[in-house]
């Protein structure tokens, strides 16, 4: 009912206001999220809000707290049995994991990502996507694994399909340019091409 709408509404919240560098409302919005999926006993809803906490720790550089939330929820996905959903807070551990340059780690995660990319449907049904390409990106660039270059081209391929979906130009340049994590796939991209490619230019 009202508490199932409003826990998931929070939790959608957590991540708009986390994407645009809010990271206060972020937080504050999943650990409402948090405490109302445990009142109501849904702990997918759980998994959901402790994704959301654990991207709004990492933002905020408090890797402690990340670290418990991406494991928390990893833990609930994996004993929903929800390998698809999993990938998300797998790849926020393999992130934690390579900032503090445990590349052995961050790879240990990554490999629970990979077989879940490469079936047919992909990363379709997590709430970010893009998040989980980027963390695979880098763990796989680390060890100079010639992968890197696919995971990277199909991000930004995801990218640009759904920034040619946002129809006002203004709307179009902020999905890609003020959402930290896409700034980074395209930047990593231009530098995959070696070659001074312009956002504004690119054909969208």
């Amino acid at each position: 009912g009202d508490a199932y709408s409003e826990t998931y509404g929070l939790v959608n919240l957590s991540s708009c206001t986390c994407a645009l560098g809010d990271v206060d409302s972020a937080q504050n919005a999943a650990l409402q999220a948090r405490e109302l999926a445990r009142q109501i006993g849904d702990q997918s809803a759980e998994a959901w809000a402790l994704t959301g906490l654990g991207h709004s720790y990492l933002a905020a550089g408090d890797h402690k707290k990340a670290f418990d939330a991406y494991r928390g929820a990893l833990q609930i996905r994996q004993m929903l049995e929800q390998p698809l959903l999993a990938t998300e807070p797998a790849a926020g551990l393999a992130t934690l994991a390579l900032d503090q340059e445990d590349l052995e780690t961050a790879s240990r995660y990554i490999e629970m990502v990979l077989p879940v990319m490469e079936q047919k449907q992909g990363l379709n049904g997590t709430d970010d996507p893009l998040r989980v390409y980027l963390a695979c990106y880098r763990v796989l660039a680390a060890k100079n694994d010639p992968a890197a270059g696919d995971v990277l081209q199909t991000a930004y391929e995801l990218i640009l399909s759904r920034a040619s979906n946002i129809p006002r130009e203004e709307s179009r340049q902020a999905f890609l340019e003020n959402i930290h994590h896409h700034r980074e796939i395209l930047s990593a991209w231009k530098s995959m091409q070696n070659s001074p490619v312009s956002i504004r230019q690119t054909k969208i």
